[in-house]
């Protein structure tokens, strides 16, 4: 996203905005269904980019954190699970001696439009985990000429990009796979949705070598 993103998220959630798509009905879900067969138990976690909580509507947790860029969305969080832990802040701003044992950053980095946050935020996540990573960003590119003709873009069916030029940008996480193996993490499944032709899950743990 390009340095307005705050206001983006902002303006977003003053005007009663709610997560994406992917976070309500069956996306949401089927989503559960998988983090659910790969973690069944998770009690500790740190949720970065956690949005207005819609995702976990209906679901507790013993320890929970969630970052977001949104002052905003934090304060009516608060409000909302008083009991839960909530920080406002960029991704990208590693927050010093913040640790759990699940991570989750789910449909967050298709909006990281700057590399060098990008690559940040894939850091921090390493390091705010000690046992599981969990990630949901696309895996395939829907600015590519054959999912714009799929679609009926003229914009990227002319001119096939890799991002929408203002707020999201595809990155295949596969990539960047030496600063996962840096931070110490393995990637132990993949998976697909089957809602969304562009999604997938990427399911990390720790390495103990």
């Amino acid at each position: 996203m390009t340095e307005n993103e705050h206001e983006y998220w902002e303006t977003r959630y003053l005007n009663k905005g709610k997560s994406g798509l992917g976070s309500s009905g069956a996306y949401r879900k089927k989503k559960w269904d998988i983090i659910k067969q790969r973690i069944p138990h998770i009690q500790d976690i740190i949720d970065v980019g956690c949005s207005n909580l819609e995702f976990w509507e209906g679901l507790d947790c013993e320890k929970y954190t969630g970052i977001d860029i949104s002052e905003t969305v934090i304060k009516q969080n608060r409000k909302l699970r008083p009991g839960w832990s909530f920080l406002h802040g960029k991704a990208e701003d590693y927050i010093e001696g913040l640790k759990a044992e699940t991570v989750f950053c789910l449909d967050v980095l298709f909006h990281i439009m700057d590399y060098l946050k990008f690559t940040e935020i894939l850091r921090n996540l390493c390091k705010y985990t000690s046992k599981n990573l969990v990630i949901y960003t696309w895996d395939e590119n829907p600015f590519s000429r054959i999912a714009a003709l799929k679609r009926g873009d003229i914009k990227h069916l002319l001119f096939p990009s890799n991002n929408d030029g203002e707020y999201q940008y595809f990155r295949r996480l596969e990539d960047y796979s030496q600063l996962f193996r840096e931070g110490r993490l393995r990637l132990i499944h993949k998976e697909k949705i089957g809602l969304d032709p562009f999604g997938a899950f990427y399911f990390f743990t720790t390495r103990s070598e």
